[in-house]
């Protein structure tokens, strides 16, 4: 089964984790979809060299994904992930089923702060690579 992988954040690690990805994720059943971004140019730029969607919102683009990566940087992640539980509140977003992670290096999962209060389940932290 083809998960699709979506990016909030268009910048380096987004951009070349969904490179890698497109390119080697179809063996897997991963597909990128798209990003969204601050800006549009971003999103566009980063699409275009991955060959993915860009998407107008970071709702829309959780909207579109069974994975999504936030690959803002570390002070926006918590930003973004309130954006996401607002939509979920408002009942413009569903997270059932899906994996929401972040690419910080130094925040842990506890940025989703009320995850476990949700009808939605994320997967544990991973440790760090050595």
């Amino acid at each position: 089964m083809s998960k699709k992988i979506s990016f909030i954040g268009a910048g380096r690690v987004g951009s070349a984790l969904a490179k890698l990805l497109s390119e080697r994720g179809a063996d897997a059943g991963l597909t990128v979809a798209g990003f969204s971004s601050r800006t549009a140019a971003s999103a566009q730029r980063a699409a275009d060299f991955v060959g993915a969607s860009v998407f107008d919102s970071a709702v829309e683009a959780a909207r579109q994904a069974d994975i999504i990566f936030i690959t803002t940087q570390d002070g926006v992640i918590a930003q973004v992930w309130r954006e996401l539980v607002d939509a979920v509140r408002a009942g413009q977003l569903s997270l059932e089923g899906k994996t929401v992670c972040h690419c910080s290096g130094a925040l842990s999962s506890a940025v989703f702060a009320g995850a476990d209060e949700r009808a939605w389940t994320l997967p544990p932290s991973t440790p760090s690579m050595p």
